[in-house]
């Protein structure tokens, strides 16, 4: 669980019927900006107090009107003081891609009874879309918008239409490569401007997990469950239970408790940075079977410029043994068409049991096991997109497990540990709740990796790699803190999150920095490591301190960290190479001015550049002829003009 008292969440709302506002005249309608004012009069979502200052802990009753809901959007209007950084990026015309920083009202939650807060913003699309109308090209905008942002934000929320959730929670799964944080797709069945509606428990729910635990893969929630999203189908159009996932359970179950099946959930396996996949192959499609289908319907089908089909056949797998039928699609396999075999049936995996699953197998078709159709469809998307012109590499990619999204064969038996025959199941999961988390802290703070691999060998389950000690700090914080290099790795090779933050808000990452640790720096960072941004406030006074001292090694650490060279302190507004100017440190101007995205042209909060500081010194050199005050000699402000001079006239 996250542990710090304030996690940052960003909402990004594409549409769909959670925020609509009802009109006489129109029926529900997507009204702009509606959405976000309407939760910022609802207690639930959005404590005035806080941001007004009174710092009041207290938590609004579960028994606030939505009255207000239903006032006019010019009538809604409570204090948004506070504000969170956005980056959107571009998705259309000659601008694509083109990234702007703008400052976006943040709504708080009340304190949850983890006693923490939520401070969440909502960057709305523009127009608001119907899921219906969704594309592929709108999965990459959501992409691009969490690629963005995602450092500036502890996770991620997509509010999106019931209709086509499903295939942008499978779409999004595979986009978002080597995923750290947790992004969650819901939506609700009747607006939250409805008195007797889905949307409170479904935001709420999904804020709720976003906030609290760190779930690093594209979940699904809906009806007090959180799914893995590529697993999800819509299964009502009238139920507020709308979305299952009938092949495998919830990740997490919401009640009175909130119960994360830890086992389930997705871990990192490989030491890479997070990125975005953002090429998608839009010629595929899918194919549902029925009695008395002909190769000619087959054929047309397939047809350039088809590359992908899912198959939607009867049962396990199975289709008509007909050999124009299975002329077609060997035809169509032949030419590169991948075809992806998956079952009509609700629940259950295809296989090749009966014969005529097993020639569906001889004519190229790949067996879809037990993939939904629209994880399969958005599955061929993203690899055809990614390995363009290797159908051969694609199918056998359809029949591994990239993204959780098909179960895997069951390991070898032998290999599964033994209960302690002396305890009850119930006892051994007990004293492994308890005791675990503190060995394993134990262990990875003093080096001892064999004693890790000892303590998981004994544990019953799956163990929960992000488990905390009394000061929130995770086994990575503290072998990162201690330069264990070794348990680092075996850590992050086994889940372990980089991005969890102890109680004072850091990440492994800063431990690993202020402790000096070059190497572990530099596997969190390939691992996709950043400051989080509650750290930029902590790590500012020392950023300068390190520039004030002339310590070339710890400031070119710091950069290699990902610290941003041209951070300011908010009082005077001094920043890196002010402080190297004044202090008199060559070196270190000439290690700064070494860093291409440096800029000079900031002014501190009394309008002096870092040249007007030069001349200030100057100034004072002649003044100061008693020597008593220390100096930075003239020689060393000539070759500091020379260096800065070009820079700046360079970058007007």
């Amino acid at each position: 669980m996250l542990a710090p008292d304030v996690s940052r969440v960003l909402i990004i709302y594409t549409g769909g019927t959670i925020g609509m506002k009802h009109t006489p005249e129109h029926g529900y309608i997507p009204v702009p900006d509606y959405f976000t004012k309407s939760l910022a009069s609802y207690g639930r979502f959005h404590d005035q107090k806080k941001d007004q200052g009174s710092g009041s802990l207290s938590r609004s009753s579960s028994s606030d009107s939505l009255d207000s809901l239903h006032l006019e959007t010019n009538e809604l209007s409570p204090s948004l003081n506070v504000t969170n950084p956005v980056r959107i990026v571009s998705s259309s015309g000659s601008s694509v891609g083109k990234e702007t920083i703008v400052q976006l009202p943040s709504l708080i939650t009340p304190v949850s009874l983890y006693g923490k807060r939520i401070r969440y913003s909502i960057l709305e699309y523009d127009p608001l879309l119907d899921s219906c109308n969704m594309t592929m090209s709108d999965w990459v905008r959501i992409v691009r918008d969490i690629e963005g942002n995602y450092q500036f934000y502890d996770a991620f929320i997509v509010l999106h239409g019931t209709d086509t959730m499903a295939y942008t929670a499978s779409a999004l799964s595979f986009m978002l490569e080597d995923l750290g944080k947790t992004v969650i797709i819901t939506g609700s069945q009747v607006p939250l401007s409805e008195v007797r509606n889905d949307a409170v428990e479904n935001l709420l729910g999904a804020l709720t997990i976003a906030g609290h635990f760190v779930i690093p893969e594209v979940g699904l929630y809906f009806g007090q469950k959180l799914y893995r999203g590529n697993r999800t189908s819509k299964q009502s159009a009238v139920d507020f239970d709308a979305f299952d996932s009938p092949n495998m359970a919830p990740l997490i179950d919401v009640g009175i408790n909130i119960d994360v099946k830890w086992p389930l959930v997705l871990r990192p396996m490989q030491i890479a940075k997070f990125q975005a996949h953002k090429v998608l192959n839009p010629n595929v499609a899918s194919l549902r079977l029925f009695p008395g289908i002909n190769a000619t319907t087959i054929r047309t089908f397939l047809a350039p410029p088809i590359q992908g089909a899912v198959l939607e056949t009867y049962g396990a797998g199975n289709a008509p043994a007909r050999d124009d039928l299975l002329s077609a699609l060997k035809e169509a396999s032949d030419r590169g068409v991948v075809i992806v075999n998956c079952t009509q049936c609700r629940k259950g995996l295809v296989t090749d049991s009966y014969a005529t699953g097993k020639q569906l197998s001889l004519v190229g078709v790949v067996a879809g096991a037990d993939m939904t159709p629209e994880c399969a469809l958005t599955k061929l998307s993203y690899l055809l997109g990614k390995h363009t012109g290797n159908p051969h590499l694609v199918r056998q990619l359809m029949t591994r497990n990239l993204r959780g999204e098909l179960t895997k064969k069951p390991e070898d038996l032998s290999e599964i540990p033994m209960n302690d025959p002396n305890m009850s199941v119930e006892e051994q999961l007990l004293a492994e709740k308890a005791l675990g988390p503190i060995m394993m802290c134990s262990s990875a703070e003093a080096n001892d990796l064999d004693s890790m691999k000892l303590i998981l060998e004994n544990m019953s389950g799956e163990f929960n790699w992000n488990c905390v000690d009394y000061d929130g700090r995770s086994p990575l914080h503290l072998a990162s803190r201690q330069g264990n290099l070794a348990v680092v790795e075996y850590l992050l090779l086994h889940g372990a999150s980089i991005h969890v933050r102890d109680r004072a808000g850091h990440t492994p990452l800063y431990y690993a920095l202020i402790g000096k640790r070059v190497e572990v720096v530099s596997m969190l960072r390939k691992a996709g490591a950043h400051f989080a941004e509650c750290e930029v406030n902590d790590f500012g006074p020392l950023w300068l301190r390190y520039v004030s001292t002339d310590d070339i090694k710890m400031v070119r650490l710091a950069l290699d960290a990902g610290w941003g060279i041209n951070w300011f302190e908010p009082v005077e507004g001094r920043n890196a190479v002010d402080v190297a100017v004044c202090e008199g440190h060559l070196a270190m101007l000439k290690l700064l001015l070494g860093y291409s995205d440096i800029s000079l042209n900031h002014k501190d909060r009394w309008g002096f550049d870092v040249l007007d500081k030069l001349k200030m010194l100057r100034l004072s050199n002649k003044k100061d002829a008693s020597g008593i005050y220390r100096k930075v000699p003239d020689t060393v402000l000539d070759s500091m003009e020379a260096l800065l001079t070009p820079r700046i006239q360079q970058a007007l």
